[in-house]
């Protein structure tokens, strides 16, 4: 064990460990204890410049690297959509929803900061990663860690998959009142179609680092902050009307799931590696801290939804005017251009070769494609009901489930240890040197790493106690009171 007290907290964080002869040669007398499934101990949260060693990169096709600036893009694009569009259309007291922008937005923060770590703990990249590793570790437990990897990734495809349908579906109702109906029977069908038929080429692209994905984001959120500016004016003139997809949503989609659902976002795991890979081994400045970028784009989602909440529109009951259309159809391509890269970071669907060689386009993402453009025509009954699924699911991938993986491996997990034997010259009596010399400072030694040891550990202890702190309020006030005031909405119990 090396001096360095970086060293020893990355030997004593490392995810795989032995106790073989080299470990009994070790003059040292710190003996490492571990268990049968190689649990972890790590609790500190992620450090860029430092842990850039220790971080595994898998190579998929949407694990490109990223630069900074894209990542920041990518993580501050899906801040600006559905949820806080419809803020102005909900009329919530300001008293309520100002400190629950804050409240939720640091949630956000807390919640991406613990898939960092339980990232950097278990040395996987994403979420249909972790899960199997949080429950099925060990050995003889390989096919049960692949019904739990099958299940995240149908989990993770599902919630993406419902964002889709609801983007689009929201993007549609949009532009629907604004097409006359004498020119087409059937104004619905025409815009699905218009709408429907650039996803498939925009999906294309088998990576976030392509350029056409990337223009893709950008022109999102250039779009909403158009859109952005387009309501602030009609609010200053009266003349701000309430978007025609919100009259579809009902029960569950209130000012305080609105504002939460607006800072839910698609774990940024994927992000975090695809920059991992970027900077490589090298340390990094602090801009370029993932970190920094996450807080940044909350900064920014921050400063451009707040003052919706200042906005009230009006229930809209004929076709909107001509100087508030701008409104509906910039709020339509701001959805509708979100839609890609979520397509684009679905875990693929099982088929069979024969079928993935029939195009150079995954055919995970044709089917996705149709099914997205098919969900328009279902009735508005189960457009609604998807929308609370939606808003749920969100809710519940946000904050709440990496507050449960992480309490559920770092409290009923045994931990990795080291123990400090009360006799330092235990160790040399395993391996006693063929020419021992008498004025040996082994014992001064171990007295020094047994202290930065305890000094580690008391440091790890108390980043521990944060944390697990931190997993608590988001799992049981933040989700148990949620889940409650949910249940007792559908059961017209409130």
């Amino acid at each position: 064990m090396s001096d360095n007290p970086r060293s020893s907290e990355d030997s004593f964080y490392s995810s795989r460990f032995s106790l073989d002869a080299s470990a009994l040669d070790s003059s040292t007398a710190l003996i490492l204890v571990h268990d049968e499934d190689d649990d972890l101990s790590d609790n500190s949260p992620i450090e860029d410049a430092e842990d850039s060693q220790q971080f595994e990169v898998t190579s998929r096709p949407s694990m490109a690297s990223l630069r900074p600036s894209v990542v920041l893009l990518y993580l501050l694009a899906p801040l600006l959509k559905f949820g806080a569009m419809m803020l102005p259309n909900i009329g919530p007291p300001i008293k309520y929803t100002v400190p629950s922008i804050f409240v939720f937005a640091t949630a956000t923060a807390l919640a991406q900061q613990l898939w960092y770590m339980l990232s950097r703990h278990l040395r996987k990249h994403s979420v249909e990663d972790i899960v199997p590793e949080v429950f099925a570790r060990g050995r003889g437990k390989e096919r049960s860690r692949e019904q739990w990897r099958r299940l995240s990734r149908f989990c993770a495809g599902a919630v993406r998959l419902l964002l889709c349908i609801l983007y689009f579906h929201a993007a549609v109702e949009s532009v629907v009142p604004l097409v006359p109906r004498a020119l087409v029977i059937s104004p619905q069908l025409v815009i699905t179609i218009l709408f429907g038929a650039p996803l498939l080429p925009l999906t294309t692209p088998r990576s976030l680092s392509s350029l056409r994905t990337i223009a893709v984001t950008g022109l999102s959120t250039l779009s909403y902050v158009a859109w952005f500016i387009c309501v602030a004016v009609a609010h200053a003139h009266g003349t701000l009307e309430t978007s025609h997809s919100w009259s579809n949503l009902y029960k569950l989609w209130r000012p305080l799931t609105t504002t939460a659902f607006a800072f839910a976002c698609p774990n940024s795991l994927q992000l975090y590696s695809n920059m991992k890979g970027t900077t490589g081994r090298s340390k990094t400045s602090n801009y370029r801290s993932f970190s920094t970028l996450l807080l940044l784009s909350l900064t920014i989602a921050i400063s451009l939804t707040l003052p919706l909440t200042f906005f009230t529109a009006r229930w809209r009951h004929s076709s909107p005017p001509p100087h508030t259309q701008a409104i509906d159809i910039l709020q339509a391509i701001t959805l509708l251009l979100a839609i890609p890269p979520l397509i684009i970071t679905m875990p693929p669907l099982p088929a069979p070769d024969r079928f993935r060689h029939l195009t150079n386009v995954s055919v995970s993402k044709i089917v996705m494609v149709f099914i997205v453009i098919a969900s328009s025509t279902l009735p508005l009954d189960v457009l609604s009901v998807i929308g609370q699924v939606t808003l749920v699911l969100a809710l519940l991938s946000t904050y709440v489930l990496p507050a449960f993986l992480h309490i559920v491996v770092h409290n009923f997990k045994r931990p990795l240890s080291i123990i400090v034997p009360t006799h330092p010259s235990t160790p040399t009596a395993l391996h006693q040197p063929s020419h021992p010399e008498p004025s040996s400072p082994i014992l001064a030694n171990d007295e020094l790493l047994q202290r930065k040891e305890r000094l580690l550990q008391k440091r790890q202890f108390r980043k521990r106690l944060i944390w697990d702190i931190v997993a608590w309020l988001l799992l049981v006030p933040l989700g148990g009171g949620g889940l409650t005031w949910t249940v007792g909405k559908l059961m017209k119990k409130w």
